[in-house]
């Protein structure tokens, strides 16, 4: 049979951790009936739902309800037009009855097969001049259809979409493209090994050595086309993202070898790693305090010691040398700006002498900050 039919057809396997939490993969319902707006909502008006036999077609008539259903049928009919769930409609001599359905809450099961051509893949990386970047990249379609789908019951809106193959990204421009068409406000993640492109490829001659790095490029042609054709819109749209790369910590760790002791005592009086910038200790920190990495982060010097701003004045971070106490008396100003419920400072445990810090952390007391660390 392979011989004679082309194979035209993937597979999409669904997995969901908790089934009973599960609604299912849903699209918007097929409209066969009028729409009416009802205290500012759309409702359409289903005609065809209740029948004389169950699965079968022929509309029961408002005035056969008791005859054919029973009394008990009929007044819970009857309650629900006094409810304005139903609305009666004359059809000739008698009347059906019309069953209000919201149209933001409305949607069907998808079917088995969902039709998208692998091609419009090329065709969207191409629009954005990436078209021979990446092999077989997923259509951009068929992705926001499954993204709508597993949120139609959310709205579509501020959910966190993770796709731990990303590739060139797919996901990532299907996102931004959903944003963009309903004012939505949900986020991606995008997971990828830096697998190397091979050599004599078009992405590693056009400076992408890795997949990931064409993954990244091709959020920021998507964000550059948003900006260019919707400016208006694109004001509206968090168009930022932030890359992040998998490491070991920042932090020195003690390794307990005895031999080259005094040089292993001396590298323990600095407690951060000599390659690592202040910007990846901030993130470390933010990780292990379990605070989101795309909170807002503000920087400022005071008394010419950068001091990071995590969370509108959730958390203080200076990694400074030379700390004075008057680089604690900023930090308590500026948390008066802020008015945080709890509120955390970290510096650097060699950043500043012993009196130095005696004397921060009784200032920082002062402006009410209890919870003062160091590293």
């Amino acid at each position: 049979m392979a011989k004679k039919v082309i194979r035209g057809h993937d597979y999409l396997i669904v997995m969901v951790k908790n089934l009973n939490h599960f609604n299912g993969i849903f699209r918007p319902k097929d409209i066969r009936g009028k729409i009416v707006n009802l205290d500012g909502r759309e409702f359409w008006i289903e005609e065809d739902w209740l029948r004389k036999d169950f699965g079968k077609y022929g509309t029961l008539h408002y005035e056969d309800i008791e005859k054919i259903k029973g009394k008990d049928r009929k007044n819970e009919i009857d309650k629900g037009i006094y409810d304005g769930k139903y609305v009666l409609i004359k059809k000739g001599a008698k009347h059906i009855v019309g069953r209000y359905r919201a149209l933001d809450e409305d949607g069907s099961k998808f079917y088995s097969i969902l039709k998208h051509l692998n091609k419009n893949g090329i065709n969207d990386l191409k629009k954005n001049g990436m078209e021979t970047f990446f092999d077989f990249p997923k259509p951009v379609s068929l992705i926001r259809e499954l993204i709508l789908g597993a949120t139609f019951f959310t709205k579509n809106k501020n959910e966190i979409i993770i796709d731990f193959f990303a590739g060139s990204s797919t996901t990532a421009h299907a996102v931004l493209d959903l944003n963009k068409e309903d004012s939505g406000d949900r986020r991606f993640v995008m997971i990828q090994l830096p697998e190397r492109t091979v050599i004599s490829s078009e992405a590693y001659k056009n400076g992408y050595k890795t997949i990931a790095e064409i993954g990244k490029e091709r959020i920021r042609r998507v964000v550059k086309k948003i900006r260019k054709e919707h400016p208006q819109k694109s004001k509206e749209m968090d168009l930022g993202f932030k890359v992040f790369k998998l490491d070991s910590s920042n932090i020195r760790s003690w390794d307990g070898n005895l031999d080259g002791l005094e040089g292993s005592l001396f590298d323990a009086v600095e407690s951060i790693k000599n390659d690592r910038s202040e910007e990846d200790v901030l993130y470390e920190i933010l990780l292990k305090f379990g605070l989101d990495l795309t909170i807002p982060t503000e920087e400022r010097f005071i008394e010419g010691k950068r001091v990071f701003n995590a969370g509108k004045g959730s958390l203080f971070i200076c990694l400074g040398d030379n700390i004075t106490s008057k680089v604690a008396e900023g930090i308590g100003k500026w948390k008066e700006e802020c008015s945080p419920e709890i509120c955390r400072v970290i510096f650097k445990d060699s950043g500043f002498t012993d009196v130095d810090k005696t004397n921060s952390v009784q200032i920082l007391k002062r402006f009410g900050i209890k919870e003062i660390r160091s590293i």
